[in-house]
């Protein structure tokens, strides 16, 4: 029995003591901040540092150096396979073109009238074979021009978006 009265004395100093030493156990008071709760958009987004780089790229450039009469794109433009981007000045080819038809035309006519003339044995077989001869040529002369006119005309290999233009118009 004699534990009894000591549990009990045990149990009264373990629960007891002093709310003043309590207090000044515990510390200074917890700050409270408080905010007002409103509905405010959500921007779904990260800022990051990086590099970027594009599937297919190229770097385009003109086979003939020229001055350049129309720029037909804005940075950041989608384009279409094909797409005229840049027109150079083709004033000189656009004459030669002109030229080598007139020319062809010319040779064809000759060549026409030394056929109907070598039917009837009028002309030797030599005068119509450099007829020809200079004919082919000059139709030879009307590609080469239009080539060079298609070569002054630049436009886009592929599909997709232009980067940062780099040229003007002069």
């Amino acid at each position: 029995m004699r534990l009894a009265p000591i549990a009990l004395l045990l149990l009264l100093t373990a629960c007891g003591g002093d709310d003043a030493d309590r207090k000044k156990d515990a510390g200074p008071p917890a700050t409270v901040t408080v905010v007002a709760l409103a509905p405010e958009s959500w921007r779904d987004s990260i800022d990051a540092v990086g590099t970027v780089k594009a599937r297919d790229s190229v770097v385009i450039a003109a086979k003939q150096s020229e001055r350049i009469a129309a720029v037909r794109f804005e940075s950041g433009q989608r384009v279409a396979k094909g797409q005229v981007l840049v027109e150079l000045d083709a004033g000189t080819v656009k004459a030669e073109l002109a030229e080598a038809r007139a020319t062809l035309v010319d040779l064809e006519a000759q060549v026409a009238r030394l056929r109907d003339l070598q039917s009837r044995q009028l002309v030797a077989r030599s005068q119509l074979d450099t007829a020809v001869a200079s004919r082919n040529a000059a139709a030879a002369r009307v590609q080469a021009a239009q080539v060079r006119l298609d070569e002054r005309v630049i436009r886009a290999p592929f599909a997709g978006v232009l980067g940062l233009r780099q040229v003007s118009q002069g």
